[in-house]
């Protein structure tokens, strides 16, 4: 009767310490490999949010080419209290063509008659659905009232062409709001200098961008760029054109 030999089997099983080893040498590689994909991801976010900006600014442009030179009011109400439904700065972005029309939010307090639009270019893409309260994220600098400097107001256009420095002044910007503890979104800012970053009940403002230390600033010549969170709350360099425009 043939024999058969089983010594030299083609099959091989992994032992237990070498299943360990090749374990724990995966778990090394994902941890090495986890936060440069975080990273990436993240910068992909502000990538897209300064593409989303630049194109607001484009929009923002076109219109004051059609409008002798003005930017759209905040709303042309004289204030909060008679303000104008589908009537805020969204609302006359997007009914004019400057923009697609986007999603408008339908839960909470706001929707499009307060021109919370919540997708597309109005859309921060680092912010959260639940951080949601008043728009997607990017706002405009709200002034208290025209003689404090440049902004945007209640029944008030600003031509931008008389600005001297409108590479140095912001247009529009991805900061958020704290409000009873919760992270949100605004449509609109105040300027340091009039309010130190408290609009009425908010308590505070955070950037969204360069790890929570900066966020993406559109300027008043079309340019987007990262700024350092502390340099916008100090107004450095006049960034809201507070003292001169």
């Amino acid at each position: 009767m043939m024999k058969h030999e089983f010594t030299n089997s083609r099959f091989h099983f992994f032992t237990l310490i070498e299943l360990l080893v090749v374990i724990a040498i995966i778990a090394i590689l994902a941890s090495m490999l986890l936060p440069a994909l975080n990273g990436a991801r993240e910068r992909s976010k502000e990538i897209k949010c300064a593409g989303n900006q630049k194109e607001l600014g484009t929009a923002f442009f076109a219109y004051s080419s059609d409008y002798n030179g003005f930017l759209p009011a905040l709303n042309p109400a004289a204030g909060w209290s008679t303000f104008v439904k589908k009537g805020w700065w969204p609302n006359t972005l997007t009914k004019g063509g400057y923009l697609p029309v986007p999603v408008w939010q339908t839960t909470g307090s706001f929707s499009e008659d307060y021109g919370s639009a919540i997708s597309g270019v109005f859309r921060c893409p680092s912010v959260p659905d639940a951080e949601i309260f008043w728009g997607g994220g990017l706002g405009v600098v709200e002034a208290p009232q025209p003689t404090s400097g440049y902004g945007f107001f209640y029944g008030c256009h600003q031509k931008p062409s008389r600005y001297k420095r409108a590479s140095q002044i912001l247009l529009t910007t991805d900061i958020g709001r704290i409000k009873s503890g919760a992270r949100q979104t605004s449509l609109s800012l105040r300027c340091p200098a009039d309010y130190n970053w408290n609009d009425e009940t908010i308590a505070k403002s955070f950037p969204r961008h360069m790890k929570g230390q900066g966020s993406n600033v559109l300027f008043h010549d079309g340019h987007v760029k990262q700024v350092k969170y502390l340099l916008l709350k100090a107004n450095r360099d006049d960034i809201f054109g507070y003292k001169s425009k």
